[in-house]
């Protein structure tokens, strides 16, 4: 079942990852054509930094849903009478329907803030607010994970203290 969650996972994430097309039909050159040519230098290759720094806070907020994720099992496992309170995953799912879930929901996110940074860029408006939509998913995910863990490693006395530490 896992395996079933991971590979539907994989195909959603290559069904949304943007795609360009060519514009332009690029015309033949003949050999004799090039050979006319002159010789130039290779093409500078310039990285931009925004892709870079975008990729970045992808990667943290996988992190973050990571952590969120982990947390909420260590939590379900340590505290017998421990729930999930989010109705989407119910009240004690299992790390795959978990996963599978908030990585759908983190992938969409990604992309959505792919399309905005996209958008700003051609447009030349709001260049950073993909940031927004970035920081606002860390930040709940982070917060949920450091409020599981806390949770988790609380201890568990069900004779109200007697004969707990």
């Amino acid at each position: 079942m896992k395996i079933v969650v991971v590979v539907a996972v994989l195909l959603f994430l290559l069904a949304v990852a943007p795609t360009k097309a060519q514009s332009e039909i690029q015309p033949q050159i003949s050999q004799t054509d090039l050979a006319k040519l002159p010789e130039t230098s290779a093409p500078e290759v310039h990285f931009d930094h925004s892709n870079r720094r975008f990729w970045l806070m992808a990667a943290v907020q996988i992190a973050a849903t990571v952590a969120d994720g982990e947390t909420t099992q260590w939590a379900l496992r340590t505290h017998p009478n421990a729930r999930e309170i989010n109705p989407l995953f119910g009240a004690r799912p299992d790390r795959a329907k978990m996963y599978g879930i908030a990585f759908s929901i983190t992938a969409l996110q990604i992309l959505l803030q792919h399309h905005a940074k996209t958008v700003s860029e051609q447009t030349g408006k709001f260049r950073n607010g993909w940031l927004v939509g970035a920081s606002v998913n860390t930040g709940f995910h982070t917060f949920l994970a450091i409020h599981n863990a806390r949770l988790a490693g609380e201890s568990v006395c069900p004779a109200n203290g007697s004969g707990c530490r």
